[in-house]
């Protein structure tokens, strides 16, 4: 049986669920897990089968974006185009 750190490692290391589901409803989930001191187990697979929000979470979803390691320096400084540096 994996101990407490264990759990919360393979939890959070999770990628079967999107961080959002029904279009625009966030995924509370991980932050259970940093939040919850005990059952951390039974409230991550009772939330994924059915939230708050009266729905279950949803499977991962592609990317729609890349995020370049220097998007932060562009953004920071304004510049729409990329960076050559």
């Amino acid at each position: 049986m994996p101990n407490r750190e264990e759990v919360i490692d393979e939890l959070l290391n999770d990628r079967t669920y999107h961080i959002e589901f029904n279009g625009h409803l966030t995924n509370h989930a991980k932050h259970a897990v940093v939040a919850l001191a005990a059952g951390i187990r039974a409230y991550y697979d009772a939330y994924a089968k059915l939230t708050s929000y009266g729905s279950g979470l949803e499977a991962p979803k592609p990317d729609q974006h890349v995020t370049e390691a220097n998007c932060w320096r562009r953004a920071w400084t304004g510049s729409r185009s990329p960076s050559t540096t």
